[in-house]
């Protein structure tokens, strides 16, 4: 299981798939590990298989904060809403205090395009940890949604000193600055962020993009 959720962390979901199905495997009835193994399977695009392992284990969540968290993310990356926001309120009611109980609700919300709420509940998480990077940058992007630019530049400037080389802040943050045509600092950020991940090609293509517009 561990190997399994180290491979997670680093984002590497595909090899994470068989020590967390070892982990299934040797310890059936250790409910968060066919959780984890869902978001494996959710992040490898087998949706179907990460619908059918998550279900068997979500009526046994109630009362187990992080497995009603892992729940509440699996079912919003299947798109089934109600079901999502239903686990991520209940992970408030176990965690009523806990800045990343809040933030998974932001993020279950911005996930609907519910980005007023999710903004609220981002802010929530900020007033119980003002250095919640991942607040922040969820933050950052509901409000860059809502049209609000000068709140969410700073919101996502914020997530980034916390977080250097944070993909998703700096992503929206260059997507910010080409919406303001400007495109100089778009593209400053795009370097930025492409020399701590040059892989990340989505955002080549958007400083590509950039630089096309700028001519």
């Amino acid at each position: 299981y561990l190997h399994g959720f180290v491979l997670q962390v680093a984002g590497r979901h595909a090899d994470a798939l068989a020590p967390l199905r070892e982990a299934v495997r040797l310890q059936p009835r250790a409910q968060r590990y066919p959780a984890r193994l869902a978001i494996a399977l959710c992040e490898t695009g087998a949706r179907d298989d990460a619908r059918a392992v998550i279900e068997a284990v979500a009526e046994l969540s109630a009362e187990d904060s992080l497995l009603v968290d892992e729940c509440a993310r699996v079912f919003s990356a299947l798109g089934d809403n109600p079901r999502a926001e239903a686990f991520a309120r209940r992970a408030l009611v176990l965690r009523p205090t806990d800045p990343s109980a809040h933030w998974r609700l932001a993020w279950v919300l911005a996930n609907q395009k519910r980005f007023a709420p999710a903004a609220d509940a981002a802010t929530a998480a900020l007033d119980l940890d003002p250095n919640y990077w991942a607040a922040w940058e969820e933050l950052g992007y509901s409000l860059f949604a809502l049209g609000s630019d000068a709140a969410a530049e700073a919101a996502l400037a914020a997530a980034l000193r916390l977080k250097p080389g944070l993909r998703s802040a700096a992503f929206n943050l260059a997507a910010l600055y080409r919406r303001q045509r400007r495109f100089a600092r778009a593209e400053r950020g795009c370097d930025e962020a492409l020399s701590a991940d040059p892989r990340y090609e989505q955002l080549a293509r958007v400083r590509e993009r950039v630089r096309a517009e700028r001519v």
